[in-house]
């Protein structure tokens, strides 16, 4: 009897264990679980994603935002796996990724105060990853002012420990947003996956630690940004137009290739030359590979006249 009793009591101990290996299991399921088991009503996941599923050749790597509930402008980016015990993570990992995002939103709203305090009008900015970030929401160009170039080179120096980042003024498009005058940006505005934000980049400009703040502000350091909604519209109205020029000039047949270069020739005003390749299609049908073109359409295009210039033909 006390064997049987014995038996009983050793099972209904295995199914309680086997019990508690599920709920906690259960209990950590993904990200948001994980952490509620280890810091309860701390944090937020705010979106998650593959990281890199090609070359990491699973599905089951994952990159997290995440917030602290308090305050959710303090963010960190956790990757995680789906695949390994605790997902990879422990919390000294997560401890010190959130007192650096803290550390970024206190550098953020310190200086946020120095660039008020200046004058600064119709501007946000964000500080991450040892990046700080000002965006400017009333230049399409960057042939700033002198006035405008004195008070950004004071407002780069108010940075807190303005030696650790690296500095980047973006001039935006002043018909993007809506983003509040005086804003501190979010880690997640910034992130790749944010494809409206650089399409409202027009031009940037980046001042490494310790360089000198005034030669960078040169005019030709600024970088246009090619993703944006306005090189884009240039791209599109540079196509219609060598497509009617085209059928005007050229008698022989002709194929357009998927192909098409372009690169600034002129900055002020900003101008581009586009390239679109095209072959004859008796080689195009008899082509059993990639095709080198038989020659381009030249199209020079004015981006802040929004305008053709000349379309001429290359041949090879």
């Amino acid at each position: 009897m006390m064997g049987f009793l014995f038996k009983i009591a050793a099972l209904g101990l295995l199914l309680l264990l086997v019990s508690a290996c599920f709920r906690k299991k259960a209990g950590a399921g993904n990200l948001q679980e994980w952490l509620e088991l280890h810091y309860p009503g701390r944090f937020r996941v705010l979106s998650t994603e593959s990281d890199d599923a090609i070359r990491q050749m699973t599905f089951q790597t994952k990159k997290s935002i995440v917030a602290e509930t308090a305050d959710p402008l303090v963010q960190a980016q956790i990757k995680w796996d789906k695949r390994q015990a605790e997902f990879g993570l422990s919390t000294a990992s997560i401890e010190a990724a959130f007192a650096e995002a803290q550390r970024a939103r206190s550098d953020a709203a310190e200086w946020n105060r120095a660039l008020r305090e200046l004058g600064l009008k119709h501007y946000a900015l964000g500080l991450r990853d040892r990046n700080a970030s000002v965006l400017l929401f009333d230049r399409n160009t960057p042939d700033l002012s002198r006035e405008s170039l004195e008070l950004l080179e004071k407002g780069l120096d108010r940075l807190p420990a303005a030696d650790s980042y690296e500095q980047e003024i973006l001039l935006m498009d002043t018909t993007a947003g809506p983003v509040e005058d005086g804003a501190i940006l979010p880690l997640s505005y910034f992130l790749e996956g944010n494809g409206q934000y650089r399409k409202q980049v027009l031009y940037s400009l980046v001042i490494p630690p310790g360089r000198s703040i005034a030669q960078a502000l040169l005019p030709e350091n600024w970088q246009f940004n090619t993703r944006s909604d306005r090189f884009m519209a240039a791209y599109r109205q540079a196509y219609a137009a060598m497509e009617s020029w085209a059928q005007e000039h050229v008698r022989e047949p002709y194929r357009l290739l998927d192909l098409s270069e372009s690169g600034e020739i002129g900055r002020q005003p900003l101008r581009y030359r586009f390239e679109f390749a095209f072959v004859s299609p008796e080689r195009e049908e008899a082509a059993d590979e990639a095709l080198e073109p038989d020659g381009y359409f030249l199209v020079d295009y004015d981006l802040e006249g929004n305008t053709v210039l000349q379309i001429n033909l290359k041949r090879k």
